[in-house]
């Protein structure tokens, strides 16, 4: 695939794997620059049964630090305190597997989605305040509009895998709009900050950016060779990732899209299969990048200059969903489903400009549960 106008190319980043496999006990390896490895810590043993009787599909932060939520083939949500190493709710959901999961800040509750075609609001207690029903297919993106109280003018998107996008109000669960777009396959959607807009990533290879008040296409991209299967959108609202479906190592990139200028500026390669999760993460003094991808690694980018700064590769696990969480202190942590059943909680180091520069970035597996 030739690179677009202003569009950069990263290098490969490193492929060293990380001891551990599906135990989890390795520290990643880090990218570039000679850096050297994390020193090596405490085994992490995988629990004798998992929170999840099948695939862990979709995860999320919630409302305190420590909080993840997950949501699994098993139709259920998972409600899990980390530090504690307790699950403080779990409840069945949906009728078929969840897809997707989001806890609102601004509403204090959550979103589920799945592929039993509909959508419920739920209390952390797994209290059911709604459900949005009308689409045909399994949903398989939503996204609340940041701002949103879960009061009046609170809206959720919606995407569907018959190309259906909805726009929902949150306070009456009544639909608002609706759109369709043949074989647009919609595989997740993501909030712009500070906008009235919403990325969408979908199978017939195209990024869209839909304006939430009209439900019309604000902004496409072009068509790529590889399909994109996931989307997170910076803070400010000016960059959107996205992670690619690819096999072998062909296509399975990591790209950076520039809302102002409409255009890709930068491929991200590394991943050897399929990259299923992109989100942002934010330093003292730059933007970076965390990817997940059923080659069973997570791997760390600076968003600027393209380069693969940490990685931890666990051969035997596949990994379906990335989240951002916080720990003590306001620190970043990653929090990763897998296809197995198991969730890892990996711990980000570096950040300074001179830990930046000696190579001290890594990731390091602190839970598994």
């Amino acid at each position: 695939m030739g690179k677009g106008k202003g569009q950069k190319q990263s290098q490969l980043c490193s492929a060293t794997a990380a001891a551990g496999g599906s135990g989890g006990g390795g520290n990643g390896s880090i990218g570039g620059g000679g850096a050297a490895s994390a020193a090596a810590g405490p085994a992490i043993l995988a629990p004798a049964k998992t929170l999840h009787a099948d695939a862990v599909n979709a995860i999320s932060f919630g409302e305190s630090p420590w909080t993840i939520i997950t949501g699994g083939q098993d139709k259920t949500v998972a409600v899990y305190e980390w530090s504690k190493k307790s699950t403080s709710a779990q409840w069945a959901a949906h009728d078929r597997g969840v897809t997707q999961v989001i806890y609102s800040t601004q509403a204090k509750c959550l979103f589920t989605a799945s592929r039993d075609a509909t959508i419920a609001q739920w209390s952390m207690d797994g209290t059911q305040q709604q459900t949005f029903a009308g689409h045909d297919m399994a949903v398989t993106g939503i996204a609340v509009n940041p701002r949103s109280s879960g009061g009046g003018g609170g809206v959720l998107a919606s995407g569907a895998r018959n190309g259906d996008v909805f726009i929902w109000d949150v306070e009456s669960g009544k639909r608002l709009r609706k759109q369709h777009i043949t074989r647009n396959v919609v595989t997740a959607l993501k909030w712009v900050p500070t906008t009235e807009t919403f990325a969408q990533t979908s199978e017939d290879k195209i990024l869209r950016l839909w304006d939430a008040r009209t439900l019309k296409v604000a902004q496409e991209y072009p068509r790529q060779q590889y399909f994109p299967c996931g989307v997170d959108c910076s803070k400010d609202g000016n960059l959107v990732l996205t992670g690619s479906n690819g096999f072998d190592g062909h296509g399975c990139y990591v790209s950076l899209w520039d809302t102002r200028k409409g255009e890709k500026v930068l491929d991200m390669q590394g991943h050897t299969q399929r990259v299923t999760s992109a989100c942002f993460l934010q330093a003292p003094d730059r933007q970076l990048a965390a990817t997940a991808g059923i080659d069973g690694s997570i791997r760390m980018w600076d968003t600027v200059t393209g380069e693969c700064l940490a990685e931890s590769v666990h051969p035997d696990i596949k990994f379906n969903a990335l989240a951002p969480v916080s720990g003590p202190g306001g620190v970043t942590n990653l929090a990763a489903a897998t296809a197995s059943g198991l969730v890892y909680v990996f711990a980000l180091r570096g950040g300074s400009t001179n830990a930046l520069q000696a190579g001290q970035f890594y990731l390091k597996v602190l839970a598994l549960y």
